[in-house]
């Protein structure tokens, strides 16, 4: 295994936390969205996916500091955030994000003492459809509460090797311990484009079906009624009762995350007409 990296959010799974910040040296607005997406990760989390660090650094074992804030159990933050450059640019513009601070809330005096040490590539999150948010990554060795977690590995073994070696690895730490939903990263970008592929099989079929009836359904409803000997009670029952199976087939996903798609179909009419 090249690395292994921990996630409490599962990138491109349709699920997201997010949470509103505050961050050091900029007045929100009245109605301004400071929504970001949060995730609470291991170090090695991004090198496992491939997301260059393009400033600062990564989080490591040693990042387990935090601050209390009130009296409850679970007021605790962070000491160290690591955000992308979409967070970077649309809130310190061109100047060094770096040291700066945030905190977690909107709040006016929200206490904004965690510090920003790294910076992330632009990645999707949610699903490939969907615009890349701004973002925010907290250690997860420094949370007090760590529920399901996301397991990333990268690795030049086949997926099948892998998957049995860790389930086996798994099994001698905890054999009550739960091991599901493996899947590669092709296979989650497939998942995430499901309903891509749904509408172009639509459409495909959609497309066909017009083109039939531009063939050979209008001579159908000429005056009386019959074409070919052929007589309908309306002119559009047949295509009232007509059934279809659509079987989309897609293309490869391109290395900039945009996607073609083909679809064919198959159709199996069931007329009502009756020969005259």
């Amino acid at each position: 295994m090249k690395a292994v990296g921990l996630a409490s959010v599962g990138i491109l799974q349709d699920n997201e936390w997010d949470s509103g910040v505050t961050v050091e040296g900029h007045l929100r607005a009245s109605q301004e969205n400071t929504q970001a997406y949060m995730n609470s990760i291991g170090p090695g989390y991004f090198t496992a996916l491939g997301v260059p660090v393009v400033a600062g650094r990564d989080f490591t074992v040693q990042d387990t500091a935090q601050v209390k804030h009130g009296s409850d159990d679970d007021d605790f933050t962070p000491r160290v955030v690591i955000v992308n450059e979409k967070f970077a640019r649309r809130f310190f513009g061109e100047a060094n994000p770096l040291g700066r601070h945030v905190g977690f809330g909107t709040d006016p005096g929200t206490p904004t003492d965690m510090e920003i040490v790294g910076v992330i590539k632009d990645i999707k999150y949610t699903t490939l459809r969907d615009e890349i948010p701004i973002q925010m990554f907290i250690p997860y060795l420094a949370s007090r509460f760590v529920g399901d977690m996301t397991v990333y590995v990268r690795t030049t073994l086949p997926p099948e090797t892998l998957v049995s070696l860790a389930r086996d690895r798994v099994r001698k730490l905890d054999p009550h311990l739960p091991l599901y939903g493996v899947r590669t990263m092709d296979q989650r970008v497939t998942d995430s484009l499901l309903i891509e592929r749904l509408i172009a099989g639509l459409s495909a079929a959609f497309g066909l079906l017009a083109t039939l009836l531009a063939s050979v359904g209008w001579p159908w409803a000429r005056s009386g009624g019959t074409s070919s000997g052929w007589s309908c009670a309306r002119p559009c029952s047949w295509w009232e009762s007509a059934s279809w199976s659509v079987f989309p087939r897609p293309w490869p996903w391109r290395a900039t995350r945009e996607a073609s798609f083909s679809g064919c179909t198959s159709p199996t009419p069931s007329p009502s007409a009756s020969r005259s």
